[in-house]
């Protein structure tokens, strides 16, 4: 069972699956795309059930996978995505298929999923650990809420004065996260 030590660890791991929520809505909201409270909620749920599929199944490779083989399979995939994220930073961010400037909750579906591809590689690596799995679920479901609101908001405030760096950003998380893993 683990302590209750490990709660600072599952936030951060939390965090670092929460922060593409953020600079994808800080994206639509430069752009004026709306995530009305329908698609948030969808983007939630889809998220909170992959991220804990992904802590799930994590544990069952555990018993079958030596951990530095997981380690190595997570890190790779977190590196590679944060790579593609550099070379195509909307990856995620052409879930507005319809040019409505609204995010549907088919389109949110299709976004949540987007965004969770990160969260399943890390909960597939952080199920191997001693981390409090319940609280990585919890903390990264409530992080998502928050930042898909805050970076929305932001977006719009922002718009037009902050440079293009953000929508990269989520790369180099991944990448600094995959290297950091790998310590």
């Amino acid at each position: 069972m683990p302590s209750p030590a490990t709660l600072p660890e599952a936030f951060l791991v939390a965090l670092s699956i929460s922060a593409d929520a953020f600079f994808v809505a800080f994206s639509y909201g430069i752009h004026k795309i709306r995530i009305p409270w329908l698609s948030a909620c969808i983007i939630e749920i889809v998220s909170g059930l992959i991220t804990g599929l992904a802590l799930f199944f994590g544990g069952l490779l555990c018993l079958v996978i030596p951990s530095y083989l997981t380690t190595l399979l997570c890190s790779t995939i977190l590196f590679i995505f944060g790579i593609l994220k550099l070379i195509h930073p909307e990856t995620s961010g052409n879930a507005d298929k319809d040019g409505s400037l609204n995010i549907s909750a088919s389109e949110a579906v299709l976004l949540s999923i987007a965004l969770s591809i990160d969260g399943g590689a890390v909960g597939i690596g952080v199920a191997m650990g001693s981390v409090n799995k319940t609280a990585v679920l919890i903390f990264s479901m409530l992080l998502n809420g928050l930042f898909l609101f805050t970076g929305s908001v932001l977006g719009k405030h922002s718009a037009s004065k902050l440079p293009g760096f953000f929508s990269r950003a989520g790369g180099i998380i991944l990448i600094l996260l995959a290297v950091i893993n790998m310590l």
